[in-house]
């Protein structure tokens, strides 16, 4: 029987079974120390659902830890079937001195494998210097409820802060994708604290990412049912965030924003794409190995040009472009979380104009000279039927939650000449994918006190690039 939470409806059971149990390591042959070890009632991790009964089972093992941090497994001897005492004999290590600490298990590993059924909870004794443990839960489950028509689950993140601890992320990983057009269940053992995030990722690599303000509380020894179901799990690809954007007139004209502004290493023969950590990141300096202000390439049919004949350019230079200037949308490779991935595209001139003059109730869906986590004169961003209002200023504790809620940030990322980066924090221009002319092309460029979707800027004036990908 795998060992699980004890229900509510078993309380009044527990508390008349049976939960002393003895534990007697007798290690043959040897003086090894003799411990007796309690569960405290209610606080077993095995429960009978037939008669509520709490008992050992024959695979439990527990772990004792001497005074020098030496340690040795005990594994079940015997089981007294009508006490429920347990008998334990060394299987590996040997023990000196006292006083000695005693675990149950493990304490909950980051990394778990998905079972239809609960496992194992982590239990731990205080220190004592006489040989007896009482032993009590330090951990509980959360049960993650999923349901969602034609999708299948690959792994579940939970993050959050253990009591006492710092945060933590745990995950759950199924070795094959678990289907969810009907309702499934996911236990994670997690230590008891509170957790704000899951992230869900399905077969196809795409996640969905679920926050709680006030975070889930799991206490130890219980269950933390937690259900989700169809329009609350919306999957996007790596990398993007969760807002809808129109782009366009048609139903299809929506897109989601990357997490945050383009940049490249170009220290070695070809560039590798990657998107900055934070929307609100910066550069206020050239370097090869971190590239985040990029010439708009002479040649629009590639993204990256070996040369360009235009004052300033070097040939450490990363150029952007990933589109030809017709209509032809093409991917972008982008490495995200150590992978590859395609399918990401800057927008052109006439998609940003629409998604600042002409999608509905736009004039009230963004706002220019907002300072976020400290970086001023940002742009501002909300995604379609925002009802909420823009902030002058967010700080590391107000922005995750506006974040969560689909605001996009683009950063006054300034602009590069040459190798110097100048006016970061001042103003910034995010290449569009539309070219003017042979020395042109289009961005959309903001200040302190306004905003160009079509402004035209030196295709040799180093920028930033936002790249998005379509909604599905």
């Amino acid at each position: 029987m795998k060992k699980i939470m004890i229900f509510a409806a078993f309380a009044a059971a527990l508390s008349l079974a049976s939960c002393q149990k003895e534990a007697l390591n007798e290690a043959a042959g040897t003086e090894s120390p003799v411990f007796t070890a309690t569960i405290s009632t209610g606080t077993k991790t095995t429960v009978n659902a037939t008669d509520g009964k709490v008992a050992w089972e024959s695979t439990d093992k527990i772990t004792i830890t001497d005074a020098s941090t030496a340690s040795a497994i005990y594994k079940i001897k015997s089981i007294d079937g009508n006490t429920g005492k347990a008998t334990f004999e060394v299987e590996s290590g040997t023990l000196g001195q006292g006083p000695y600490t005693a675990t149950y298990g493990t304490e909950p590993a980051t990394a778990q494998t998905y079972a239809a059924t609960p496992g194992n909870l982590y239990m731990t004794a205080p220190e004592t210097s006489a040989n007896s443990f009482t032993f009590t839960v330090q951990c509980g489950l959360m049960e993650i409820n999923l349901t969602k028509a034609d999708e299948s689950v690959k792994s579940i993140a939970v993050t959050g802060t253990p009591t006492g601890k710092s945060e933590t992320t745990y995950t759950l990983t199924c070795t094959q994708a678990q289907n969810i057009a009907t309702k499934k269940s996911f236990y994670i053992a997690l230590p008891a604290g509170s957790y704000n995030k899951i992230v869900i990722t399905d077969s196809e690599d795409k996640v969905c990412t679920l926050t709680a303000a006030s975070g889930i509380t799991v206490a130890a020894n219980h269950i933390k049912p937690v259900t989700f179901e169809g329009s609350k799990l919306d999957f996007l690809p790596k990398g993007a965030l969760p807002g809808v954007f129109s782009v366009g007139p048609n139903a299809t004209d929506k897109v989601h924003f990357s997490k945050g502004n383009l940049w490249a290493d170009a220290s070695g023969t070809t560039p590798v794409f990657y998107f900055e950590s934070n929307q609100y990141n910066v550069q206020s300096s050239w370097s090869t190995s971190h590239v985040s202000h990029f010439f708009w390439s002479k040649d629009a049919s590639v993204a990256c040009a070996a040369s360009y004949e235009e004052p300033g350019a070097t040939s450490s230079d990363v150029f952007f472009t990933n589109e030809t200037i017709t209509t032809a949308k093409a991917g972008f490779t982008v490495n995200v979380e150590g992978k590859e991935r395609s399918g990401w595209r800057t927008l052109c001139k006439e998609e940003w104009q629409y998604l600042f003059n002409t999608r509905s109730n736009a004039s009230s869906l963004y706002m220019y000279g907002v300072t976020i986590c400290g970086k001023t004169n940002c742009l501002i961003i909300a995604p379609d039927g925002f009802t909420g209002s823009i902030a002058y200023s967010y700080d590391t504790s107000t922005w995750p939650e506006a974040e969560a809620a689909g605001l996009v940030c683009l950063p006054a990322a300034g602009g590069r000449e040459g190798s110097d980066v100048n006016t970061v924090g001042d103003s910034g221009l995010c290449w569009s994918s539309t070219a003017g002319d042979e020395n042109h092309a289009y961005g959309v460029y903001f200040t302190s006190s306004s905003v160009s979707p079509d402004y035209p800027d030196r295709r040799n004036s180093g920028s930033s690039v936002r790249l998005i990908t379509e909604c599905q």
